[in-house]
């Protein structure tokens, strides 16, 4: 009975220490992580903060901040790691804030993204930017302010593979240099995304400046935004590329204090508009 006793507790014990994420007090600018981390201090970087290493980890930031000097990425997962959670901190400084390529199921969520910038690289400056293929990622309750071009970018250089994922409830606001890329979410060969009761604001630094921009993307849902104070509320554009922006659907969204409520550029059929309110 001793024996039993003292395996079911040598058990429990392993099940406990397994289950909770490592302490990383000993984690260091540009490392790569492999098993759960929870940060126990600030970051401050001159190059990329931290690179994703394996699948189904979690990287908390324990509500602190990685701070960089304008270049690499806060948070890196190129590697294209799966089922990966990046969560519960501040990410500030950096080229880009959270960079995926080729990761399917993570989930960005509880952040604070802000002043990542680079007026060189138009892939750069971007506080989530997801390039290179994605599938079923959420991006959802950020507050992403102030990076030196889009809020949120969601793309690939082809159709079809970054398809399905969500970006919901995130606060998206004053991104974008002035004259140029001045988007808080943008798709871009981006299919079947949800997009939905995100606040956005404040993307009115050029004439272009838009709120949501749907960029030969389709089957696309945007429904329950609010946007405000943006040159446009949204703008759909084919690229020429007839079809590659059909079949996206816009559905009680409200735009306020903006110049425009929306414009749509080429073919776009399929699409539906239904009960959205403008007042600019």
């Amino acid at each position: 009975m001793r024996k039993l006793a003292s395996s079911v507790a040598a058990a429990l014990l392993l099940a406990a220490s397994m289950a909770v994420p490592a302490a990383a007090s000993d984690v260091a600018c540009g490392d790569t992580i492999t098993t759960n981390i929870t940060l126990t201090h600030d970051l401050t970087c001159s190059g990329t903060g931290l690179v994703v290493g394996a699948p189904g980890i979690t990287v908390d930031l324990g509500g602190f901040t990685l701070s960089g000097a304008g270049a690499g990425n806060g948070i890196d997962n190129n590697g294209g790691f799966d089922n990966v959670t990046i969560t519960n901190g501040t990410i500030d400084g950096f080229a880009n804030g959270v960079a995926l390529s080729g990761a399917d199921s993570n989930t960005i969520s509880h952040l604070t993204i802000t002043n990542n910038s680079n007026a060189n690289n138009w892939w750069e400056g971007v506080g989530i930017v997801m390039w290179g293929g994605g599938i079923n990622n959420t991006i959802t309750h950020n507050t992403i302010s102030g990076n030196s071009r889009q809020g949120v970018f969601l793309g690939h250089s082809g159709p079809g593979t970054t398809s399905y994922n969500t970006v919901s409830q995130n606060e998206i606001s004053n991104n974008g240099l002035a004259g140029y890329d001045g988007y808080g979410i943008q798709l871009w060969n981006a299919d079947y995304t949800i997009v939905s009761k995100n606040e956005i604001s404040g993307h009115n630094n050029w004439w272009f400046g838009q709120g949501i921009y749907v960029l030969a993307s389709k089957g696309n849902t945007i429904e329950r935004n609010e946007l405000e104070a943006n040159s446009y509320g949204w703008v759909v554009w084919d690229w020429g590329v007839s079809g590659s922006a059909n079949d996206n659907d816009f559905v009680r969204n409200e735009i306020e204090d903006s110049a425009n409520c929306w414009w749509f550029v080429g073919t776009y059929e399929g699409t539906v508009l239904n009960r959205n309110e403008c007042e600019v």
